[in-house]
C-alpha cells in the first residue's frame, strides 16, 4: 500500500505526534493485510509501530514473522534482523544469538557486526569482539536503504581501536585510527583518539600537528600543545623536563584531561603527593563526572599512604646501618611502574600503580 512509508517514526520526537503516527500506520497496515494478505513488508512496518507504542512483545512477534516469511537475503529480512536485535537490547545473550543467526545470511551487515560485538565485549568476551569490529571495519556495509546511525563506520574504527588499545596493541590501534583519518573519517571524536594514542607512545611531532586539527579556540592551542609535549615526555619518563612543560601549559590555563593526567603522573612518580592531590581536586571541579580523575584520586590516595611506610621504611633501614636518609628522587622513580591505557569510547585513561 502506497500509504505505508519507510520508516515512519524517523524524525518524530514528539510522544503525542509518534503515537499518532504509530497507530495511524497500523490501521494501514491492517487494511493491506485484509486487502492482500501479509507480507513481510507489512510485519516489518507492522512492528515498527508497535516499537513505537512501546509494545515490545507485539513488535517482536511481528518482526519474527517477517524475518521468517521474507526471501533468503531480502531487504526485508535484514530489516526484520535489526528490528529484533534493537528490540533485544539489554538482553545481551539473546542479542549475540539473533546476531549469529543475522550473519548467517547477511555476514558483511555492519549494525549487526557492531551490535554483535558491543555485546560480547559486554560479556567479557574480549578477543571475539575485537574481530567483530575488525570485521565491521575492514569489511563491514551499510544497505543504502535501512536506516542507521549516522557515522557507523567511524564508530566501528574507533571501537576496534579502543579493543586493540585494551589488549596492549596500542601501534595496531594507532594504524585502524590513521587509516580511518585518511580515509576521511575526521571527526572530533577519532581525531581525539588518534591524538590520546600519541601522546602515550610519546610521538610528539605526529601529535603537536594533529591536535590543529581539534576544534580548539586559537588561545587554547598553544597551552594544549605544550600539555601534549608534556605528555609524550611523560611516555618516555622524562619527569622533570615534562613537568615543565605540563606546569606551564597548566599556568597558561590548559584545563585538557592530556594536561591533568600527566601532570598528576609527574607529581606522583616524583612522590609529591600533595601537588598530584591538589591537582586532581582541580580537575574534579573542572569536570565532576569524570572517571578518570576519581581513579587518579583514588590512587593518590593509595601512594601517599605507601609514601608514608616507605619513608618509614627508609629511616629504619638508615637508623641500622648509619647511612644518610636522603635519597635521589629520581633513582627512586625509575622503579615506580606507570602503566597508561587508552580508554576512547569514555575518552582516554591512565591507572598508576606502585609495586
Amino acid at each position: 500500500m502506497d500509504g505505508i512509508p519507510e520508516r515512519i517514526h524517523l524524525g518524530i520526537e514528539d510522544p503525542d505526534r509518534k503515537a499518532q503516527v504509530a497507530k495511524q500506520g497500523l490501521y494501514l497496515c491492517e487494511r493491506e493485510i485484509q486487502q492482500h494478505g501479509p507480507s513481510a513488508r507489512v510485519l516489518n512496518h507492522f512492528g515498527e509501530c508497535w516499537e513505537m507504542l512501546k509494545q515490545p512483545t507485539d513488535a517482536t512477534a511481528c518482526f519474527r514473522q517477517a524475518a521468517q516469511l521474507a526471501e533468503t537475503g531480502s531487504t526485508e529480512q535484514l530489516r526484520a534482523y535489526h528490528g529484533l536485535v534493537g528490540l533485544a537490547e539489554g538482553n545481551l545473550e539473546r542479542q549475540v544469538d539473533l546476531c549469529l543467526k543475522a550473519i548467517k545470511v547477511f555476514p558483511v551487515d555492519m549494525p549487526i557486526l557492531c551490535v554483535l560485538a558491543m555485546a560480547l565485549q559486554l560479556l567479557g568476551q574480549y578477543e571475539l569482539s575485537t574481530q567483530s569490529y575488525e570485521t565491521a571495519f575492514k569489511y563491514g556495509r551499510i544497505h543504502p536503504e535501512l536506516w542507521h546511525t549516522e557515522q557507523l563506520r567511524d564508530h566501528s574504527a574507533r571501537c576496534y581501536a579502543f579493543m586493540l588499545s585494551l589488549g596492549n596493541r596500542h601501534c595496531e590501534a594507532v594504524e585502524v585510527l590513521e587509516q580511518a583519518h585518511d580515509e576521511g573519517l575526521q571527526t572530533a571524536a577519532l581525531i581525539r583518539q588518534l591524538l590520546e594514542l600519541y601522546v602515550t607512545q610519546g610521538q610528539t611531532d605526529k601529535a603537536t600537528h594533529l591536535v590543529g586539527s581539534l576544534p580548539v579556540d586559537r588561545a587554547e592551542l598553544a597551552p594544549l600543545r605544550a600539555a601534549i609535549c608534556g605528555g609524550c615526555l611523560v611516555a618516555e619518563r622524562h619527569w622533570a623536563q615534562a613537568r615543565a612543560h605540563l606546569e606551564t601549559a597548566y599556568k597558561a590555563g590548559c584545563r585538557d584531561a592530556i594536561c591533568f593526567r600527566n601532570l598528576a603522573i609527574c607529581y606522583l612518580a616524583l612522590e609529591e603527593v600533595q601537588n598530584a592531590q591538589d591537582l586532581i581536586l582541580h580537575w574534579l571541579s573542572v569536570d565532576q563526572e569524570s572517571e578518570e580523575a576519581k581513579t587518579f584520586m583514588s590512587a593518590a590516595q593509595d601512594w601517599s599512604t605507601q609514601a608514608v611506610e616507605r619513608r618509614q621504611l627508609r629511616f629504619n633501614e638508615n637508623q641500622t646501618d648509619g647511612r644518610s636518609s636522603r635519597t635521589d628522587p629520581a633513582r627512586e622513580t625509575r622503579s615506580v611502574p606507570i602503566r597508561d591505557r587508552q580508554n576512547q569510547g569514555r575518552g582516554g585513561r591512565t591507572d598508576v600503580g606502585m609495586t
